[in-house]
């Protein structure tokens, strides 16, 4: 199965789009973040419990979209990512898998190798 859009949402059945702050260094599409202050989000660090993934990025300071709950999302593997991993956040808000993962994780649609852009659903 192939996508025709290439941003980082493949398919919205059931998202909220949640506006906040990007923390320092800014946020890409397609990052995984977490809450590092009030209304502010940035990269994820590692293993770490995360808000969403980056749908629309922003500069430091600026408004940025993330989209939770239910959707199709493009990330950036660290690693080997197959159909089927578990995957959880990992440095710089990229995706690592983790098939016993003790922090939020999300499911593999679509497979990438190191760098690719793999489909996950959180």
């Amino acid at each position: 199965m192939s996508y025709e859009n290439s941003g980082p949402l493949v398919q919205q059945p059931s998202s909220t789009d949640l506006s906040f702050i990007a923390g320092t260094g800014g946020v890409t599409a397609g990052q995984f973040v977490y809450i590092s202050g009030p209304g502010t989000v940035s990269p994820t660090t590692g293993a770490q419990e995360w808000v969403g993934i980056v749908k629309v990025g922003a500069p430091a300071g600026k408004i940025c979209t993330v989209m939770t709950g239910k959707v199709k999302a493009r990330i950036t593997a660290s690693g080997t990512i197959n159909p089927g991993d578990l995957v959880v956040s990992g440095a710089n808000g990229v995706g690592v898998t983790n098939n016993t993962p003790t922090t939020k994780h999300c499911l593999c649609d679509t497979g990438a190798s190191n760098g690719g852009q793999a489909i996950v659903i959180p």
